[in-house]
């Protein structure tokens, strides 16, 4: 009895051309739905609290499904949910529809910081020389200059 060969699980033939492809999985999806469940992650959150906080257009809260899909890049939502998403995480949109290099992983207190400058509507610039002072803020505002250069190019 131990020299038969195991019974197969299925026994449908593949298709020719394979399996098809999961029409609801979309690749973006998947990067910026990975972005979102770090970020949730992050902050301690559940899939249900992200989803209470974003509010359908009729007035109702997506669901931790809903969330966990979109996290997987198993479907897409509208333009508004993914700004909803990033104000819910108190991010900024670039950082979940950017490019990877705007997803730089940042401490807590950076974005503290970050958060802090913003609220005030001090320009980062600005921030420099209060912080460093009148001596030195030439030589840095002059560095932060060449870095904006080298990020745009």
């Amino acid at each position: 009895m131990d020299n038969v060969a195991p019974r197969p699980l299925a026994t449908a033939r593949l298709p020719l051309g394979g399996l098809p492809a999961d029409p609801t999985y979309c690749e973006w999806g998947a990067v910026v739905g990975g972005r979102i469940r770090r970020l949730r992650r992050e902050r301690g959150a559940t899939l249900q609290a992200l989803g209470l906080a974003l509010r359908r257009p009729d007035g109702k809260h997506y669901s931790a499904g809903f969330v966990s899909r979109i996290e997987r890049g198993r479907t897409s939502a509208p333009f508004y949910v993914y700004l909803a998403i990033a104000d819910a995480l108190g991010v900024d949109p670039g950082v979940l529809l950017g490019p990877d290099a705007t997803a730089l992983t940042v401490s807590e207190a950076e974005a503290t910081l970050l958060r802090c400058v913003r609220k005030q509507a001090i320009e980062p610039h600005e921030a420099i020389v209060r912080l460093l002072g009148d001596r030195h803020a030439d030589q840095q505002l002059a560095a932060v200059h060449d870095h904006r250069i080298a990020a745009v190019e």
